[in-house]
């Protein structure tokens, strides 16, 4: 390429990038072609034409207004290039994009997920809460109720207490009214008098059979008068009881004196029994009997022994202290001495 000579070497060497970008594509351009064609960029279209070269020596000659336009439309095609590098990086730029617009979708969908199970957390938490107040509302209810039989308690035990001591003070009243009723019933039978193992005959008359008693065992031969004479308990198999060798014994005959005086003559007349099976003894009560009968024969036991002994009505007094069964029972306890348990007999005259 041959340029005019009027062409300034300033505007030349402006240009000589351009001109080596330039010739740089030509001559890869015209590689791919013969050696005799010539090879050249249309600015116009931006395509590299050919031509038929005749020598090495031809020389192309341009002006300096077409090489001005040829540079113009070299450093546009330039400044195209630039744009494509820039749309490279655009390019990356927009994978750059794509990508944080992807971690943004995943990260919009973790944090839909967080809100989601934010939202079941709040649910749980809204659940518990609402059990939490359903449980606050059930103890209120339970502490009013607890309440309420705290007070039922403390007024049925207030009432327990009241019925308690009105149990107690009825039971003081009960055993008041059962000693007086007791000593009412001693009162009653104070002129009282058993006579036993008196034999039984059928048809008899008690009061007479009591007086020949009298008469001829205690030895008193003045009219003694009785209110009522009477065997104890009617004749029955239920009420026979039997000695030691197998014979009935007849039931008491119980008499009820006019007289005190005379119940104390014909009972301390007893000791003319004395030896013998029969028996003088004053009548009590059911209850104070039961008290009486473990004593009769520690009553003998000391009489025999020759000791001062004196059962009044259910104690007994031997050498002036009182002596209790039980206590008797256990001092004498494998002494061998043990008295007979038997009811009284003709040797117990209180």
């Amino acid at each position: 390429m041959e340029f005019d000579n009027n062409t300034p070497r300033t505007t030349l060497g402006g240009r000589n990038q351009a001109a080596k970008r330039l010739r740089s594509a030509l001559s890869s351009d015209s590689s791919d072609h013969n050696e005799g064609d010539l090879s050249y960029l249309d600015l116009d279209s931006g395509k590299v034409l050919q031509a038929s070269q005749k020598t090495s020596e031809s020389k192309v000659t341009l002006t300096l207004s077409e090489y001005d336009a040829l540079m113009s439309k070299l450093m546009l095609l330039e400044k195209g290039l630039d744009k494509l590098n820039k749309l490279d990086k655009l390019d990356k730029i927009e994978k750059s994009v794509q990508s944080m617009n992807n971690k943004i979708i995943d990260f919009e969908q973790r944090l839909k997920h967080t809100e989601n199970s934010s939202k079941e957390f709040e649910k749980s938490v809204n659940f518990v809460s609402s059990q939490f107040d359903d449980m606050v509302v059930q103890r209120n209810t339970d502490v009013v109720k607890l309440n309420e039989l705290e007070l039922s308690v403390k007024t049925i035990t207030r009432e327990n207490d009241e019925i308690r001591a009105a149990m107690i003070e009825m039971k003081a009243v009960n055993s008041s009214l059962k000693e007086e009723l007791l000593d009412v019933k001693c009162r009653a039978m104070r002129d009282n008098l058993v006579f036993t193992n008196i034999d039984y005959t059928e048809g008899e008359d008690c009061e007479n059979v009591l007086r020949s008693f009298i008469r001829d065992k205690l030895e008193i031969r003045e009219e003694i008068q009785f209110e009522r004479v009477h065997r104890s308990r009617p004749h029955s198999s239920k009420y026979v009881r039997f000695d030691k060798g197998g014979k009935p014994i007849p039931r008491p005959i119980i008499a009820k004196f006019s007289f005190f005086k005379d119940r104390e003559r014909v009972r301390k007349s007893g000791r003319f029994l004395k030896g013998t099976n029969f028996g003088i003894h004053e009548q009590f009560p059911e209850e104070i009997e039961d008290k009486r009968r473990p004593l009769y024969p520690i009553l003998r036991q000391a009489r025999r022994e020759k000791k001062k002994a004196v059962l009044v009505k259910d104690k007994l007094y031997v050498e002036g202290e009182e002596v209790k069964a039980d206590a008797y029972h256990i001092k004498n306890k494998g002494q061998g001495n043990q008295p007979n348990t038997d009811g009284p007999h003709s040797q117990v005259s209180a």
